[in-house]
């Protein structure tokens, strides 16, 4: 039997932590049940598409998971296809490079058994850019080679919420003009399941003979229910000969955080206009050899970062000097070590 574990929506950020206790209950779970691999589906960070850091903060925090890690964009990673949910935060090249950059390409394959496991970027459909092509060639490509296996897909958003006919657009799920082209090449493939995230809830459904499942958040409840199970939790596959048997865990601690709550009811339009509540019990260890990125400091930052070459004396004063410039900067509070110099404002070496 292979099993492989999805963890959808987590939402984390260096400078409004607010998720990353269910994080790190959801990594741990996760990391007790061994997985043959785990699919981080969508939605790594809070402002991703204008933060290098929270890229940088998310793919720090994936290195706390054992085994093979396979991460998914969402449109809180990279943004949203037109017209999207925040005009400020469309999907373009930029945004996929620096994806790229950080976390690797944006899709991927997984042969588990007797299974063939395809992940994609749900954003680009619709998105009128020239990887939308090239993304739709290479899913031929892997249809095609999956033939006579029985194969399941994984993107972030759902390819439609209760009718594949439906053609009003929606930010919830894929764009109808792309969807209708998707669909017939997964039916004609005999794709047995879809995996999605994005709404924040748990939902098993067959729709003209293909499941379609979406997989609850880690980081909050969902804001809207269509008709599935809001609360939090993590999505487990296990997988035995032609067959697969998909259950929902909630472990305890995992917190199904309400949005408006903690948006004090309307008062803050975004989750990334709030003020700065940095993830509790993080500390910088100072590592002077390279960044998050896993760059040479020289590459990474503006110019070399002297504060991590200082000794241990000169640290502790930076560290005192700088503690009254860490809101300004809208970096997490430190206990060890001090703050980058240059233009990475993301710490080099974060531990828990």
């Amino acid at each position: 039997m292979a099993r492989v574990a999805i963890l959808s929506d987590i939402h984390l950020s260096p400078t409004h932590g607010f998720f990353w206790e269910n994080w790190c209950i959801g990594r741990d779970f996760t990391n007790e049940t061994e997985p043959d691999a785990v699919i981080i589906n969508g939605d790594l960070c809070i402002n991703g598409p204008d933060s290098d850091a929270e890229l940088a903060f998310a793919a720090w925090a994936l290195r706390g998971l054992r085994g093979r890690v396979l991460p998914l964009p969402g449109n809180h990673d990279i943004g949203d296809e037109p017209p999207g949910q925040d005009p400020d935060q469309i999907i373009n090249q930029d945004r996929l490079a620096r994806w790229d950059e950080t976390l690797g390409r944006d899709r991927w394959t997984l042969g588990t058994g007797d299974w063939h496991l395809i992940g994609i970027n749900a954003q680009l459909f619709g998105s009128g850019l020239a990887r939308e092509t090239e993304q739709n060639r290479w899913l031929d490509e892997q249809l095609e080679a999956a033939a006579g296996r029985p194969t399941g897909l994984f993107l972030h958003k759902p390819i439609f919420l209760e009718d594949p006919s439906d053609d009003k657009p929606t930010v919830a799920c894929i764009v109808p003009g792309a969807r209708r082209g998707l669909l017939e090449r997964l039916n004609e493939a005999g794709v047995r399941f879809v995996v999605s995230g994005h709404l924040h809830q748990y939902r098993d459904r067959i729709v003209n003979g293909m499941r379609h499942v979406w997989a609850p958040a880690v980081a909050f409840a969902a804001p809207h229910t269509f008709g599935g199970d809001g609360n939090c939790g993590v999505l487990f596959l296990n997988f035995v000969d032609d067959q697969v048997d998909i259950a929902v865990h909630r472990p305890d601690g995992l917190v199904s955080h309400d949005l408006e709550t903690i948006k004090e009811h309307g008062r803050h339009k975004f989750l990334r206009d709030m003020p700065p509540s940095p993830p509790p019990h993080l500390k910088f260890t100072g590592s002077p050899a390279r960044g998050l990125c896993g760059r040479p400091h020289s590459r990474w930052c503006k110019k070399p970062c002297l504060a991590c070459r200082r000794s241990a004396r000169n640290q502790v004063r930076t560290r005192r000097q700088r503690s009254r410039r860490r809101y300004r900067l809208h970096l997490p509070r430190v206990d060890v070590g001090s703050l980058l110099e240059g233009r990475c404002w993301s710490p080099h070496d974060w531990v828990q």
